[in-house]
């Protein structure tokens, strides 16, 4: 084989490769619901080609390591600037969070950038060791073998489909693996009866291929003799844990690009709230919509100082409404959290003296090290807002530029439908108030069904509320209250998607007479806010089964609007609810969430249900990695040993200074990786001949002669000449190997 036919079949067999390392990226591309295969293609593709051009180490790892960096940004920070340090600096903070959960055997703790971030290194490592199968050992048979486990257990515990990929990784894998064996024919120097056996070879092959896959798709296929071992497994694991799962366990979550799917509830109790009144617990806000899920156009933070209302995310009253000033306490009772919740308009708040930080964009507090935080107390300024002021604005002529731009946006893709249906149900709102509150009826109405399992991610190219208005019709508080963003900013309503957490369970009355209420995971929620001017922004509650927390007054009645006039289905004459009663609502939508999860566990051992990897089983799968990447290590050390000694071996013969006790000793090691071992029965003069046999030559027992009188003569120095025999020597044993 030339020169460049034999790089030609190296490119045939990378790009074998690349189809079988794409579909280990697949599957991690899907679940995660990343939507970016993409990104998964260069990196693959560039890797390998770096290992395919052969270049020198160091550049090699710079260059993958600009590739991997590079995908984490285009992955989880597309938003922020490439070269921005911002992105960099929280990446690391996230890997030092994520390693603090593994140290505490977390596993169910880790955010999808630590899993991708380890999945990457994984196929690095992967890359490296193709080099050494494909163009070294020219063995594939144990790779091919992991790659459809792998699958297999994809296929059997997750929602992911892998017919397709293991077909792919077989017939891909069986042809490399006859070029791998034609290889090493032509390595042993084996003669072909005619100069056209590779072409034969290659087409028979193919027809092989062809016909087996044929055979596989088309031939009837007998239904299965053993029972499902799936459910008992899924049971054994729990396999509703999964990192990779479509159902997540429900809690506040800093990423909402990508909205949708099941979760589970999690009764863990977070914090302690202590309050007069009822009040929705704040973390963030977020004011641009992707299609897909909600993000911040920027991602900056600044020192917290007073006055607070200097800032506009924490600026949330305008004079149109009745302030008065509250005291409200915080105390964690879980050291497993990483935001400071707040309600209200915030106006003082301090936490053990520690410098405190704002986003400027979402209004979310930070502090150093916030999972140490215990408790802490602040100043609130709460609203009650007057029902005739907010009925007062009937268009967008008074709202601020700035408002009115941040928080109408949308995405150009956004189907007409979902403009058309908030055009057709406020047709006959005259103002603000009521356009709004018709939405929330809209949504609160029987046409639309509140559940948490069985919700469906967004197609590839399906917006996520249009998914929910016309498809699904079904979710949770993330469908309703991003729903109801949407449909105001299409009428030209500025409006934005808050998110934290829901009242709590009430537990009973303070020494000072407030309300004392637990918040858990399982209270985690995203409401809507309203821009009205001259009264700032006015929460709404359009999912089903919870009510707004917000007073409003009108004719000297402080109402809920869930009991207003201002809301049309309801009576305008209730009085303000007890704190008990407020949460019966939130608390049988709760109980509702666990029926159906329970029945959904019952009737799950009668049919077959979708399964999902368990924390347990994930953290399985990087054990076995690991492990299978030791044994594959310790079966290749020869390989890789030869070349270690051979590089040294190299590095030895081009010094100005010739040793020639090292020199002998690298070449018996490396001779000992190619299976040419120095028995302890042997002398030296006898393994030598045993070398020169092997290799039909004389230069081992001519240098072996020269190192007799190193070690046996003292001899310590050699002339010119004789130095020059003995690299020789040891040149033309390596040639001669090689060969």
């Amino acid at each position: 084989m030339n020169k460049q036919q034999s790089h030609a079949f190296d490119v045939a067999l990378y790009c074998l490769t690349f189809l079988i390392l794409w579909e280990w990226a697949r599957p991690i591309n899907e679940l995660m619901n990343l939507n970016k295969g993409y990104v998964f293609i260069f990196f693959i593709a560039g890797t390998l080609l770096v290992s395919y051009l052969r270049v020198s180490m160091w550049l090699g790892i710079i260059l993958k390591a600009l590739a991997f960096f590079y995908c984490l940004h285009a992955l989880f920070f597309y938003q922020d600037p490439l070269f921005s340090f911002d992105w960099i600096d929280y990446l690391f903070q996230e890997l030092n969070q994520n390693f603090v959960f593994f140290f505490n055997r977390n596993y169910a703790g880790f955010t999808d950038l630590f899993r991708v971030f380890v999945f990457f290194i994984l196929l690095w490592l992967m890359t490296y060791l193709m080099h050494h199968w494909l163009i070294q050992s020219r063995r594939f048979l144990l790779f091919l073998f992991i790659t459809l486990v792998y699958l297999g257990i994809l296929d059997a515990f997750t929602d992911y489909q892998a017919t397709g990929a293991i077909v792919v990784v077989m017939v891909s894998g069986l042809l490399l693996m006859s070029c791998l064996k034609l290889a090493r024919m032509q390595d042993e120097r084996v003669q072909f009866v005619t100069n056209h056996f590779k072409k034969l070879w290659f087409m028979s092959m193919l027809c092989v291929l062809l016909l087996i896959t044929l055979i596989g798709f088309k031939a009837p296929k007998s239904d299965p003799k053993w029972p499902d071992p799936v459910p008992y497994m899924s049971q054994l694991m729990q396999v509703n844990s999964s990192p990779l799962s479509v159902q997540h366990r429900i809690g506040y979550d800093e990423d909402d690009s990508r909205l949708g799917g099941s979760f589970r509830m999690d009764e863990t109790p977070l914090f302690h709230a202590e309050v007069t009144g009822d009040r929705y617990w704040r973390i963030e806000s977020k004011d641009r919509y992707t299609g897909k899920g909600w993000v911040n156009s920027t991602n900056r933070f600044t020192a917290l100082q007073k006055p607070y209302d200097q800032f506009d995310t924490l600026k949330l009253y305008e004079k149109g409404a009745t302030l008065a000033k509250q005291e409200v306490s915080i105390r964690f009772v879980s050291n497993n959290h990483n935001f400071l919740p707040y309600t209200d308009q915030l106006t003082d708040l301090s936490i053990q003296n520690r410098p405190m930080s704002i986003n400027l964009e979402s209004g979310k507090l930070a502090t150093n090290n916030m999972n140490l935080v215990k408790g802490y107390k602040m100043d609130v300024i709460h609203p009650i807002f007057s029902v005739s002021k907010l009925k007062s604005v009937k268009d967008s002529s008074q709202d601020p530029a700035d408002i009115r731009s941040k928080n109408t946006q949308l995405p150009r893709k956004l189907p007409n439908r979902v403009r058309d249906l908030a055009k057709k149900i406020t047709a006959k709102a005259t103002n603000r108030y009521d356009q709004a509150n018709v939405i929330v009826n809209y949504l609160t109405s029987g046409r639309f069904e509140y559940r948490s399992d069985d919700i469906p991610f967004p197609k590839k190219n399906q917006d996520y509320v249009d998914q929910f208005l016309f498809q699904s019709k079904m979710g949770y508080c993330d469908n309703y209250s991003t729903s109801m963003v949407v449909m105001l900013r299409t009428i030209g309503v500025p409006a934005r998607w808050v998110k934290g957490f829901s009242m709590g369970t009430y537990q009973g009355t303070s020494k000072q007479g407030k309300q004392i209420y637990e918040i858990r995971n399982a209270d985690a929620h995203s409401w809507v806010e309203v821009y009205f001017p001259g009264s700032g922004w006015v929460p709404f509650e359009p999912t089903k089964s919870f009510s707004n927390v917000a007073e409003f007054k009108n004719d000297e009645i402080t109402t809920n609007p869930s009991h207003s006039e201002a809301s049309p289905k309801n009576n305008n004459n209730e009085q303000h609810e007890q704190p008990k009663q407020r949460q019966n609502g939130q608390n049988q939508q709760r109980t509702e969430i666990q029926k159906q999860q329970q029945q959904k566990n019952e009737t799950s051992k009668e049919t077959k249900r979708q399964h999902s990897i368990s924390t347990k089983t994930w953290v399985g799968i990087i054990i076995l990695s690991v492990i299978i990447i030791v044994l594959i290590t310790w079966f290749t050390r020869k390989k890789w040993l030869s070349w270690i000694f051979l590089n040294r071996l190299n590095k030895s013969l081009r010094q100005e200074d010739f040793h020639l006790h090292e020199t002998y000793t690298l070449l018996r090691r490396w001779l000992g990786t190619k299976g040419l071992v120095n028995n302890v029965n042997l002398t030296l003069r006898e393994y030598a001949e045993k070398v020169d046999q092997k290799l039909n030559c004389s230069d081992m027992t001519t240098l072996t002669k020269y190192y007799e009188q190193r070690i046996y003569g003292n001899r310590d120095s050699f002339t010119h000449d004789q130095t020059k025999i003995m690299i020789e020597c040891c040149e033309n044993i390596i040639k001669k190997w090689d060969a």
